[in-house]
């Protein structure tokens, strides 16, 4: 502040290498790709490991101390213009989420039928339990940070797959245990993109062997993919939507395809 204007600066790091794309991975032999999910597996058993008193989007301090957690900060809260106000409680914090998702969803789209306004309906409806469900003293002893735009282009490698760097955090916030999920693109909650089809495997296989040393890497297995067949749970179901509420409607018809409810279900 020169007395008459005020300046913003961003200060920034450089990160050598490259951002991960498809072809990238797809091409690495076995061994590299292996390495890769150890070291991000690693990363977010790091990030689990983490504990916030609240829920909340982390915020820098006026002193030199550590940030502190401030009102949420999401994709789906910036295309609503707002924020929410941090919470100890995982049901406040979970009925707030609930919230998003169906104000995201009543925003007026082109072209949309009404049919497909019938199907939202019904995924909000048939969703909502599992997303104001919570732990039994709705509190937990702290919360973990979770980076909530994991995509392949904010994983920063070197030419042997090795990751240098996560990059563009300025939307990470704290979440309940239940929340906490491995990214999107290999989750295996998206079971018809190529990704998942055939590097899901791979995944959860490095998972299981961490597993049998680590015991936050078996925290995690237990609670992404108890099923014996390797299905994810349903809490990724859940995760997937909150990051991404214009999806909804098309995770409900997988997870209903899943649990058999239905025997078709198109989307």
């Amino acid at each position: 502040n020169d007395g008459n204007n005020e300046y913003v600066f961003l200060i920034l790091d450089f990160v050598p290498g490259q951002s991960l794309t498809n072809q990238l991975l797809f091409e690495s032999p076995v061994e590299r790709r292996a390495n890769f999910f150890s070291q991000l597996i690693d990363i977010l058993v790091e990030l689990r490991q983490t504990s916030f008193p609240a829920l909340g989007s982390l915020m820098p301090r006026t002193d030199t101390g550590p940030p502190v957690v401030g009102d949420l900060r999401s994709i789906p809260l910036n295309e609503l213009r707002r924020t929410v106000p941090p919470t100890t409680s995982v049901r406040e914090y979970m009925e707030s989420q609930l919230q998003i998702v169906s104000d995201t969803l009543a925003a007026p789209v082109a072209d949309q039928g009404i049919d497909d306004m019938k199907l939202e309906a019904f995924a909000v409806h048939f969703m909502e339990k599992d997303l104001i469900d919570a732990s039994p003293d709705d509190e937990e002893n702290g919360y973990s940070l979770y980076h909530s735009d994991l995509r392949l282009a904010n994983i920063i490698v070197n030419d042997e797959l090795e990751i240098n760097g996560i990059i563009d955090w300025d939307d990470a916030s704290t979440v309940p245990k239940q929340l906490f999920s491995p990214p999107p693109w290999i989750s295996g909650v998206d079971n018809q993109s190529f990704m998942a089809l055939h590097l899901h495997a791979e995944f959860r296989g490095i998972l299981l062997a961490k597993s049998k040393t680590n015991s936050i890497c078996g925290e995690l297995l237990k609670q992404w993919y108890a099923e014996t067949n390797g299905e994810p749970n349903k809490a990724l179901y859940v995760a997937h939507i909150i990051r991404y509420p214009t999806e909804l409607a098309e995770i409900v018809a997988r997870l209903h395809k899943r649990l058999g409810l239905i025997a078709k279900f198109g989307v």
